[in-house]
């Protein structure tokens, strides 16, 4: 197929999409990093955002990996391993209450109900492609803690909790390079998940990790929504 026809083929797809969409108050959708044309959207009064996601690649080399740690992040690796240890003994609701605990700290609320992480939880380990991992020190406090989950292709930090009082012990580097030696068993990509926060950002790439964008597309209708995203300007980040 010529970029033409590809094209002109993506434009009908997104179109035929739109066409099918149910009535909404409010339309938000992250699309994967390979869609490129939003025009259509576009035409339809849609507004897009990028965002950015981090990704490891050539992690079945995990050693090779893990050169391409900065040396601040190696040195943090180091510091932790003096009294910080990696479990997996981890249950669904021990996870799901500590990253309640964790949000709470920084005045958030969880934003995912038990009974949908329990369900992906179950299904994931029932199928072999999900683990949770977690960093904890000699006194048992636990400092970060992660549900990794991965296919064929890629591994993915799905969903994290880290205690931002902990962050001088090095264990979320930790933590990283112990899933990334665990993943390259089965995937060759380790996407470390997207960000905004210039912080989150700062430390993925301490990582080595490659920043690719992708298209976040949203419309609003209801006037009481716009309200409320104009008073909450995060809304969408």
């Amino acid at each position: 197929m010529s970029d033409v026809s590809k094209l002109s083929f993506e434009i009908n797809i997104c179109n035929k999409l739109i066409e099918l969409l149910p009535r909404y108050s409010k339309f938000s959708v992250s699309f994967e990093p390979g869609f490129h044309s939003w025009m259509p959207f576009c035409w339809q009064g849609f507004r897009q955002s990028s965002r950015y996601v981090y990704v490891l690649e050539g992690i079945s080399d995990w050693q090779r990996v893990l050169v391409n740690f900065s040396n601040e992040t190696r040195g943090r690796i180091r510091k932790a391993k003096k009294n910080i240890q990696i479990k997996y003994d981890l249950s669904a609701e021990d996870f799901y209450s500590y990253h309640t605990y964790i949000l709470k700290k920084i005045g958030k609320k969880i934003n995912y109900s038990f009974d949908l992480f329990k369900r992906i939880h179950d299904a994931a380990l029932a199928h072999n492609c999900g683990k949770i991992s977690y960093a904890v020190d000699d006194n048992g406090l636990i400092h970060c803690a992660s549900f990794l989950v991965w296919d064929t292709n890629c591994a993915y930090a799905l969903l994290g909790a880290f205690d931002r009082d902990c962050n001088p012990s090095g264990a979320s580097f930790l933590l990283y390079q112990e899933e990334i030696k665990y993943a390259s068993q089965f995937a060759d990509r380790y996407n470390l998940g997207c960000t905004m926060n210039k912080t989150l950002s700062y430390a993925k790439r301490r990582l080595g990790a490659n920043v690719i964008a992708y298209h976040h597309i949203y419309k609003v209708k209801s006037k009481l929504i716009k309200i409320a995203i104009f008073l909450t300007y995060d809304f969408w980040y």
